[in-house]
């Protein structure tokens, strides 16, 4: 009997802590505010847990990286956290660079894929290829393509220029650097070996 009751008064006295997060889902630039509810008469004092990694301050800006699993626990007191609430963060898409399928020359006549990569939450649903007109990228871009992957078979002079991408989601869109493509009648580096 006294074994019972001393097991009904640890489940008693058994601290609970909930947190959450306000709002959960947000985009990049929106505050953020984590709360953690406790079970305890007096209240603790509260760290927080990102990932499992302790972060400073439950009040924040939200930025691209932030989105992840949060917890909370008193402090000296961290091994019994809450169960994690989960953060989504949107943003437009970043660090969007293209890929060359191949190196070196381009001669014409041959093949070349361009892939634009990005980070973007949610993921792009848009990908838009341009090409630049003049010097200045800018001030005349002539749309070439769509999708992930552009795709220029048959090379000619008519190729040679600055391609850019451009990547949309629901939150905005970014843009890639300009990539040159120099397309060369034959391959410049076969001439440079034979006046050696």
């Amino acid at each position: 009997m006294e074994r019972m009751i001393t097991v009904l008064v640890l489940l008693i006295l058994k601290e609970e802590l909930s947190a959450s997060a306000y709002p959960d889902s947000v985009r990049a630039g929106e505050n953020i505010t984590l709360e953690c509810e406790t079970s305890c008469y007096q209240p603790p004092s509260i760290v927080w847990f990102k990932d499992g990694r302790p972060i400073s301050k439950p009040v924040f800006q939200a930025q691209a990286g932030d989105s992840g699993n949060y917890s909370c626990a008193n402090e000296g007191q961290e091994s019994v956290k809450s169960d994690p609430v989960t953060l989504d963060v949107q943003y437009a898409p970043l660090n969007v660079s293209i890929e060359m399928s191949r190196p070196g020359p381009l001669v014409k006549g041959s093949n070349v894929s361009l892939t634009c990569s990005d980070t973007a939450n949610p993921a792009a649903d848009n990908h838009t290829w341009y090409k630049a007109l003049t010097s200045s990228v800018l001030s005349s871009m002539l749309k070439v393509g769509s999708g992930q992957v552009l795709s220029l078979p048959s090379l000619n002079a008519t190729h040679s220029g600055l391609y850019l991408c451009r990547v949309r989601n629901s939150v905005g869109e970014g843009n890639s650097m300009g990539v040159l493509l120099m397309v060369y009648e034959t391959d410049p580096t076969d001439s440079e070996s034979q006046g050696d």
